[in-house]
């Protein structure tokens, strides 16, 4: 299962889902199918080897709790885009659930070199779908240009909150992902002496740059702006125990309200990253489990695509618009992973060397 959704066939009994590369966008798919596989989904078992990875003696019905905040953030984003709920929040909830991810996962790499590799690797991951769709979107109905096509609003953009900046959450979390490999490439042997004090002190820093820096046309959607989310996720995946669970919780109820510039923004905001500091897993039937890893799998595609779907539905049919636009998300996932899928297998063959037979081997029959 893990060679299957990693693209992997060098995996042995002693690899681990971060060594094997995984990161936090297929990490989904493979602890909702491992959970399918053990009827549970173990303590760590991201850095856990295969080999100590066991069935458990019941099935439980429960889901990881960034996976289903994940699905509800980009569940609330397409809602609230559409006008079928005037629930605010979800992109920026997404901004600390990213950071929880890559702490885990970016972050889990034996060394300073896989680590950076890691990072890149995600980077790419995100970057090349939003470019090409960016550029398409540009081509066909001129809503975006050269600044949101290559990600640069933040120095290129227009000062009002027009298309333009409609992908700034994947802008920041770009810009974000290069903010830890800063991070890994100066202090690596200093976050991995003091991790959650690490993260914490870019909890600080965030709260600085979002005074003094650009925070785009409403002043909370830049990378800049939400730094300080990303290190409260970065925090939470870095707290084992109650102390400093207590500590990321005192910093979320001290720095979110009053920030946001909106009451349920923020309020989305703090119950979903408080719960993401003290719930590792939270009940979900077996359905809805499999509704919300689809979601939360394909959350990239979903912001996106969800743009060109939404206003043709948003007026007379807004929840026809949220279908619309999940469905049309989920699509572009399939397709783009199946391609890339299919473009590694292909690339993987043309680089093995070719045997030839030996001189024995020709003659027998």
């Amino acid at each position: 299962m893990y060679a299957d959704v990693l693209g992997r066939d060098d995996l042995t009994a002693d690899s681990t889902f971060v060594s094997a590369g995984g990161d936090s966008l297929s990490y989904v798919e493979v602890s909702l199918r491992l959970e399918d596989v053990l009827g549970h989904l173990p303590p760590s078992w991201h850095t856990t080897p295969l080999r100590e990875l066991q069935p458990a003696s019941r099935r439980h019905r429960r889901l990881e709790t960034s996976v289903a905040l994940r699905a509800l953030a980009i569940l609330l984003v397409v809602c609230f885009h559409s006008n079928a709920l005037p629930v605010v929040g979800g992109a920026h909830l997404l901004v600390g659930v990213a950071g929880f991810n890559v702490a885990r996962f970016g972050l889990g790499q034996s060394t300073r070199r896989r680590r950076l590799r890691q990072l890149g690797a995600s980077a790419a991951r995100i970057a090349v779908p939003t470019v090409l769709i960016a550029a398409g979107v540009a081509v066909v109905t001129g809503d975006y240009g050269p600044a949101a096509v290559l990600q640069a609003n933040v120095v290129f953009g227009p000062q009002a909150f027009t298309p333009s900046w409609q992908l700034w959450f994947v802008e920041a979390l770009l810009q974000l992902l290069a903010v830890v490999a800063v991070v890994v490439a100066a202090a690596d042997r200093l976050e991995r002496r003091w991790p959650f004090a690490v993260a914490m002190a870019v909890v600080g820093v965030g709260l600085l740059s979002r005074e003094v820096l650009p925070g785009g046309p409403d002043g909370i959607h830049t990378a800049p702006a939400v730094l300080w989310l990303f290190g409260l996720g970065w925090a939470a995946a870095r707290a084992p125990d109650a102390l400093r669970k207590g500590a990321v919780t005192l910093a979320l109820l001290a720095t979110v309200p009053g920030s946001l510039s909106d009451g349920v923004r923020e309020a989305v905001v703090v119950v979903g990253l408080l719960a993401l500091v003290w719930l590792r897993e939270v009940p979900c039937p077996r359905v809805l489990r499999h509704v919300a890893g689809v979601l939360a799998a394909s959350s990239l595609y979903v912001y996106l695509t969800h743009w060109q779907v939404y206003p043709h539905l948003e007026v007379d049919h807004p929840w026809l618009g949220v279908l619309a636009s999940l469905a049309v998300g989920v699509v572009t996932w399939q397709l783009v992973e199946r391609g890339v899928a299919a473009s590694a297998g292909c690339l993987q063959r043309r680089l093995q060397p070719q045997r030839r037979p030996t001189a024995g081997s020709a003659r027998r029959p």
